[in-house]
């Protein structure tokens, strides 16, 4: 049997195909596999409020301005003295996945769930020691 470097390309090819695969429980996973457009594009701001309060929780209430496009997001969260990075992904359903927001009162990042809907947006963020809400109306 002849080896033309066929099996070589396949093997590469499967194995990109794994990686694509196993990349897709990430926010940059899943971006690979969004629309190019949906119904929840264009700039959203809201605010994240604090529900329970802990004594090491730094976070209390923040200003959000997110920019969703193709099901993507990106913005930031704005504090008191600093701010953070927020990022995720909006399914075609309104259901966000791999949201989270980075920065110097994240504690080992913050996760957001919940829903957008045409006009709003809300739902519940957390991390290893605040719990609170946030929500978001479409600005544009």
């Amino acid at each position: 049997m002849r080896n033309d470097g066929r099996h070589y390309g396949l093997a590469v090819l499967g194995l990109v195909g794994l990686l694509a695969l196993s990349a897709c429980d990430t926010v940059q996973g899943a971006k690979l596999f969004t629309p190019t457009s949906t119904k929840y594009d264009g700039a959203w701001i809201g605010l994240m409020t604090l529900g329970l309060r802990q004594q090491e929780c730094r976070l209390r209430r923040g200003g959000l301005r997110v920019r969703v496009e193709g099901g993507q997001m990106e913005g930031v969260a704005r504090f008191d003295t600093t701010e953070g990075e927020f990022e995720g992904v909006v399914d075609q359903d309104g259901s966000i996945r791999y949201a989270t927001l980075t920065g110097q009162y994240a504690k080992d990042d913050v996760v957001f769930t919940g829903t957008f809907g045409e006009e709003t947006a809300k739902g519940i963020w957390q991390n290893k020691v605040c719990r609170g809400e946030w929500e978001m109306k479409k600005a544009r």
